[in-house]
């Protein structure tokens, strides 16, 4: 090749545009799946997070529940969660005798796998200003697992919140299958 040839081919421009294009390309692809995969991932959080406050909420507002109301409470967490999948939605709701020195499961149920037995350990921790004789406190823990298409690659993404109140009409919340 002739220096004035070389001089040409480094002088010409045409088409670096494409070159920085193809070099750039991979990097902006990664950053849009990632902001997509995190948006997801902080949806469903926020989703889990609802679900469990709400769930406590209405459990608290009632001094008697029967396995109708439970179920429906479970159908409509479920239905909270859309549009994500609920196949791996589980949540669990304890009602437990928490006096100042510990505590015991009273009764519970689960939307899905088993409950805690009665006299079970508290499946959170309650902080001593709201253990009171008499009072029982409702639980809340909600686990959900979420499967997205970078997760099926590197791992799922398991969620898990939990909240505690009292009861809001009665110091005992009764359960009746």
């Amino acid at each position: 090749m002739s220096l004035r040839a070389e001089r040409r081919f480094l002088a010409d421009r045409q088409g670096i545009a494409a070159v920085e294009f193809a070099l750039i390309a991979p990097f902006l692809l990664l950053l849009f799946a990632g902001a997509a995969e995190l948006q997801q991932g902080l949806g469903a959080a926020t989703k889990v997070d609802e679900i469990t406050a709400v769930v406590a909420d209405l459990v608290a507002q009632e001094s008697n529940l029967s396995g109708d109301d439970l179920d429906a409470i479970f159908s409509g967490a479920k239905a909270m969660l859309a549009p994500y999948p609920v196949g791996d939605l589980k949540v669990l709701v304890a009602i437990s005798d928490v006096p100042a020195n510990g505590g015991k499961v009273a009764w519970s149920a689960a939307s899905a796998g088993a409950a805690l037995a009665g006299g079970a350990d508290v499946p959170v921790t309650i902080p001593a200003k709201l253990r009171t004789s008499g009072v029982q406190i409702v639980t809340v823990k909600t686990t959900y697992t979420l499967t997205t298409v970078f997760s099926r690659l590197f791992g799922t993404y398991a969620l898990q919140k939990s909240r505690y109140t009292r009861p809001r009409t009665s110091d005992i919340i009764t359960y009746t299958k």
